[in-house]
């Protein structure tokens, strides 16, 4: 069960024993737990290599693409990476 424990006087969220303090920490469990059915990609790597990546991703349980900015993303990148909704 996901928790929040006391780590040198911060809230940490934690899963069974493990602290989950960051990014890299959330994805090595997910990998350590999903093992090879896991893939933790950029969104950026995704999209501008998708053939590489094509043949794993009917193998994997979980996709993780992670962006450093979806309102950048959303607001100015195009539309081959954000839908672009009309304003009406």
């Amino acid at each position: 069960m996901l928790r929040l424990v006391s780590d040198e006087g911060k809230p940490v969220p934690a899963l069974g024993t493990h602290l989950l303090e960051n990014s890299a920490d959330r994805m090595k469990h997910l990998s350590d737990t999903y093992g090879d059915r896991f893939l933790d990609v950029t969104l950026d790597n995704l999209l501008d290599s998708f053939n590489r990546f094509k043949s794993r991703l009917g193998a994997v349980d979980l996709l993780v693409a992670r962006t450093q900015d979806p309102d950048l993303i959303a607001e100015s990148m195009g539309g081959w990476r954000a839908r672009k909704q009309p304003i009406f």
